[in-house]
């Protein structure tokens, strides 16, 4: 059975939520935003279910900062991090991808109309997102891909949208 540890956000959304499959092979399903509240909200509900985090797996549904934000503490102790292969841009480039993700937004928003002062605003406030992650090397998952959960398995399905690479897991 899942447990839910709802991490903290500094935003108008307020929290966000991991999923840990707790066990000899625990899986977390995303980590959260990468600030010191999250990973205390996050460390705290990893220690309290006694997860080892060398045999942890974490699974990113996408790689924004506030799903994947503290992968990176958790790579650091030994998890291994996955997420489809599209999101590889967005885990382990995150910080080198960085000037050309908004550029593309900008260069979108200007396509589209959009003011020059807003566009500015809009860059700053993704240079300030973007600073809650932390490059992280992952291993890519498959679309249709069976992997463990848990005392069952779960089915990788690609849902591009959100992300390029976002997924959804199907649980047995």
């Amino acid at each position: 059975m899942a447990l839910r540890i709802e991490t903290p956000l500094p935003f108008a959304l307020r929290s966000a939520n991991s999923w840990l499959w707790p066990g000899p092979d625990p899986v977390v399903v995303d980590t959260g935003l990468g600030d010191a509240a999250a990973w205390a909200t996050l460390d705290a509900g990893l220690r309290a279910a006694k997860v080892d985090a060398r045999r942890l797996t974490i699974v990113l549904t996408p790689g924004h900062p506030d799903h994947s934000g503290n992968a990176a503490h958790l790579a650091a102790g030994g998890a291994t991090v996955t997420a489809l292969a599209a999101e590889e841009p967005l885990v382990a480039h995150h910080r080198a991808t960085q000037r050309t993700r908004h550029d593309a937004i900008g260069d979108a928003l200007i396509h589209h109309g959009v003011p020059a002062a807003t566009i500015q605003a809009v860059r700053k406030r993704g240079g300030h997102f973007d600073s809650f992650s932390v490059d992280t090397p992952m291993r890519p998952l498959r679309d249709g891909q069976r992997i463990p959960l848990g005392s069952g398995e779960a089915t990788v399905h690609a849902a591009p949208g959100h992300t390029p690479g976002s997924l959804l897991l199907a649980l047995d």
